[in-house]
């Protein structure tokens, strides 16, 4: 069975970078900012018309504490709650990761110019919203979500 197109290059993963350098840029800047804080599982954290917030909602879970005479059916409730908070732990370490990256990468995504004007934030979130208060907003945000 032929194809009609070379299968090797349609598998290939392209990195596109749109930069934020002017109000015309907005709405594609907006919508690649959205569609990779989705695809990272952030986006409620990200939103700038959202509320939820990353280290409200994400704290690091508190490592079990052991008693020194610990009967042997404690022993192995103990060691559930070890293996629990562990996997808990490596969660909130893995999204932690990935939300302070995407406030790095939204750095890298826009002209240099306004880089002074979320320099100081770390919030992701923050940084969407001050450069859309800074003539970066020309597109209604409802019509753009439907």
């Amino acid at each position: 069975m032929s194809f009609p197109y070379d299968t090797e290059r349609s598998m290939e993963v392209t990195k596109v970078s749109i930069v934020l350098k002017d109000t015309v840029d907005w709405r594609n800047w907006y919508q690649y900012q959205k569609q990779l804080a989705g695809a990272r599982g952030i986006w409620k954290y990200t939103d700038p018309d959202g509320t939820d917030e990353f280290y409200m909602a994400n704290k690091e879970p508190s490592e079990p504490s052991l008693e020194n005479d610990l009967e042997e059916k404690e022993r192995e409730v103990y060691k559930e709650a070890m293996a629990l908070w562990e996997k808990r732990l490596a969660n909130f370490k893995t999204l932690k990761k990935v939300y302070e990256g995407f406030s790095l990468q939204i750095l890298g995504t826009i002209a240099t110019e306004h880089l002074f004007m979320i320099i100081s934030e770390i919030s992701p979130r923050r940084r969407i919203q001050i450069l859309r208060c800074h003539g970066h907003r020309q597109v209604d945000y409802n019509v753009m979500d439907q």
